[in-house]
Parts: C-alpha cells; sequence; structure tokens
C-alpha cells in the first residue's frame, strides 16, 4: 500500500502548517511537507505577494492553493474605505487528493497576500483581510481507481474566521485551517494513509498615515491585525512613486 504525506502551507504574515505524515497504518513513515515561514516586512516594503501552498505527495496529489495577491492603493489627499467595503487579498484552499493510479495526499493552503494603504489620511470603516486558505484533504479508501477526488480547504476567509481545512475521511487525513486575525499560524494537517495539507498563514496589513492613525468604526475589521505607522517624508504620491 503506498503512503503519500499532505503538502505544507504557505507561510508570510504567519507561518503554513505542516502537512499531515503519511502513515501504514499506525507507522508514520513520511513526513509531511514542511510549512512555509514567515517572509517579507511588516511595513510591506518591498511589497510581496503571499505564498502558494506545496502539493500533494505523488503525482496525483492535490496541488497547493494559490497565495493572495499584493494590492497598493495610494491617495495624496486621502483613502475611505465605507463600512460596506471590502479589501481581499486571502489565499485559496488546497485541493483534495486523488483517487488515480495511486491515492494521494491533500495539498496545502495558499497563505494571505499583502494589502497597502498610505495616505495622509486613512479612514477604515469596512472590512480590509489577508487570511489563509485551508489544506485539502487526503483521498480516504482503497476502492480501485475511481478517478475521485477529496474535497478541498475553504479559500481564506473575508471576515476574522479561519478557514476551513477540509475534512478527514477513512484513510484520509483532513487539512488544517488557516491563519487569521489573531492567530496567523496556519494549522497542520492530519496525519493517516493520505495526509492532509496544512492550512495558510495568514498575509500582512500595512497602514501609513500622515499623523500615523487611522479613523475606524464599529464595523472596522482588519485581519490580520496591522499597527498604522507614520508616513516618513509626507503621504504623497511622488514617495509612493520612489518605493
Amino acid at each position: 500500500v503506498l503512503c503519500d504525506s499532505g503538502g505544507g502551507g504557505g507561510g508570510f504574515g504567519g507561518p503554513g502548517g505542516a502537512g499531515g505524515a503519511a502513515c501504514d497504518p499506525g507507522e508514520c513513515g513520511r513526513a509531511g511537507g514542511a510549512g512555509g515561514g514567515v517572509a517579507g516586512t511588516a511595513g510591506l516594503s518591498p511589497l510581496w505577494a503571499g505564498s502558494g501552498g506545496g502539493a500533494g505527495g505523488d503525482p496525483s496529489g492535490g496541488p497547493g492553493g494559490g497565495g493572495g495577491g499584493a494590492l497598493q492603493l495610494c491617495s495624496n489627499q486621502a483613502i475611505v474605505i465605507g463600512p460596506a467595503g471590502r479589501v481581499v487579498a486571502s489565499g485559496g484552499g488546497g485541493a483534495g487528493g486523488h483517487d488515480g493510479q495511486d491515492s494521494s495526499a491533500g495539498g496545502g493552503g495558499g497563505s494571505g497576500g499583502a494589502i497597502l494603504l498610505e495616505a495622509p489620511e486613512v479612514e477604515v470603516r469596512g472590512r480590509i483581510t489577508a487570511n489563509g486558505g485551508g489544506g485539502g484533504a487526503g483521498f480516504g479508501d482503497n476502492q480501485g481507481y475511481t478517478d475521485r477526488v477529496a474535497p478541498p480547504g475553504a479559500d481564506g476567509t473575508s471576515d476574522s474566521s479561519r478557514a476551513s481545512g477540509a475534512p478527514g475521511e477513512g484513510l484520509g487525513g483532513g487539512g488544517g485551517r488557516g491563519g487569521a486575525a489573531n492567530e496567523p499560524q496556519g494549522g497542520d494537517g492530519q496525519r493517516n494513509q493520505n495526509g492532509g495539507g496544512g492550512g495558510g498563514g495568514a498575509g500582512r496589513i500595512a497602514i501609513r498615515s500622515e499623523n500615523g492613525r487611522v479613523q475606524t468604526g464599529p464595523d472596522t475589521l482588519l485581519s490580520p491585525s496591522a499597527q498604522p505607522e507614520r508616513c516618513e517624508g509626507g503621504c504623497d504620491l511622488g514617495r509612493v512613486g520612489k518605493r
């Protein structure tokens, strides 16, 4: 019986979760893929996008979820995000393992991406989110080559909740949860004959204004959290252009 380990989750603002180890049936001979480490800087200079998750073991293993993108919003006057506004750069969920020639493991979730706001005045009364995606499940049975696919992990959320990892079933391990809010680290995938993928870590949010503050309201949500900073030399478009 062939056993495959899950792919690790992508890391950025928070580390990705490890993929689930491969066990046959109780001996774990193949460690899961390592989760990606923390990368980049809190101030997002340079501006990087998120990291994709690793694929599950075996050529038919579930691909990792894509990392969240990189978005820079700048103004020489003000940035205003109203209560209904949403700015999202969350990672994708890892795909589930496949029952092809050999059953295979789940892919890791992608990390959240990067969102950078720069203006003399910044007002955020809506939501800004860059959360990690959940890990995919390993394929859970050995009933022949049915060409079925195990469930994928959920995409990164647009609120403060953590994306769900795909549930494990039978001989397939479940995926780890994505990182979000004050829990930026992705969860580890479950070990089984075909391990689940690790969850993606949260991304990064950076806000720079003239006074180092941001106006908020009752519906304001930043996930992961961010500490506003003062612009160096003023928040004008010329400065932004020299980044």
